[in-house]
């Protein structure tokens, strides 16, 4: 489990042996009330944003300093932390013409925008808001072949950004694996090669009644992409679900990346008629589940990548 690790990981650092003593509650003003009357005191809390504030303006938190941290362990000034992880995988690798194909595959810790409030603390499934990207990748990874060089990378903490209820609504606190990507990339990291001839990111994609259409950062940093992705769509036969038009542009993992320099298009879906939000009925809800995959979105998307990679080579 992730404790032992932990306590492990610490002491070979440090040379220090910790325990972690650990706890949990089933809603953030538990914890607080716990706080607040004094029966508990704790040296890491882990609550949501607005607990977070309440704690702040009746001065239940204190200031940490990083000044005694061992080398290598502000994490803050690294901007990066070890448990957020990135996957980073290729095939064919010594083509050179290649390609990036992109997804997230960590989950909303929070269904902020679930129609009952009960369940805006509760995690997120991610069927659609997650996982249907990294399946279109594995299964185009499986079918693909030898002659077309493809780099994969699942980014980490992309749906990590501030919930709905909170005051403090800050875009840099979404798409923080990506973002760490594009700073290596741009940085010139030797695990992380390039130049792509097209850069793709798939972002809910099987999703029920999904149509996708282009959107507004794609066609800016990436427009000859998204014309052959179209058209590949066309010849695939799924140019119905594939529409001419253009929607907004979307904070997504695609925005770190194409300012880091490298053009990337965003394959997500918009649902211009749904109250709820225009991605789509279950986005950041708990009916983000498998009942609500639709398997022929998946394969549209599938073989138009497939249709895509092929008419590129």
């Amino acid at each position: 489990s992730v404790i032992p690790e932990f306590e492990e990981w610490y002491e070979e650092l440090t040379g220090e042996k910790i325990e972690v003593i650990y706890q949990t509650f089933d809603v953030n003003e538990t914890m607080l009330s716990k706080i607040e009357k004094g029966h508990e005191d704790y040296d890491v809390v882990c609550p949501s944003d607005y607990i977070i504030e309440r704690m702040l303006n009746n001065d239940l938190l204190l200031p940490l300093s990083f000044d005694d941290l061992p080398e290598g362990m502000n994490y803050i000034e690294q901007s990066r932390s070890p448990f957020i992880e990135d996957v980073f995988w290729s095939i064919n690798p010594d083509i050179k013409q290649r390609y990036l194909l992109c997804a997230h595959w960590d989950s909303r810790p929070w269904a902020d925008n679930d129609i009952d409030e009960k369940n805006h603390h509760t995690p997120v499934m991610a069927a659609n808001d997650g996982a249907s990207g990294v399946a279109v990748m594995l299964e185009i990874a499986r079918i693909i072949g030898d002659s077309i060089g493809i780099d994969f990378v699942c980014f980490d903490a992309e749906d990590y950004g501030s919930p709905q209820w909170s005051d403090n609504h800050d875009e840099k606190s979404w798409a923080l694996g990506s973002q760490y990507f594009a700073q290596q990339y741009a940085n010139g990291s030797s695990a992380i090669k390039g130049p792509w001839q097209g850069a793709i990111l798939l972002d809910m994609v099987g999703g029920q009644g999904a149509h996708f259409y282009q959107e507004g950062l794609s066609m800016r940093y990436a427009p000859q992409t998204v014309t052959d992705v179209w058209q590949a769509a066309n010849e695939a036969g799924y140019g119905s679900l594939f529409m001419h038009e253009i929607s907004g542009t979307i904070t997504d993992d695609h925005k770190p990346l194409n300012e880091a320099g490298i053009p990337t298009i965003d394959i997500i879906p918009y649902y211009p008629d749904c109250e709820q939000s225009s991605f789509g009925p279950t986005w950041h809800t708990v009916n983000d589940d498998i009942q609500h995959i639709d398997k022929t979105t998946l394969k549209a998307v599938g073989q138009t990548l497939i249709q895509y990679f092929c008419s590129q080579n």
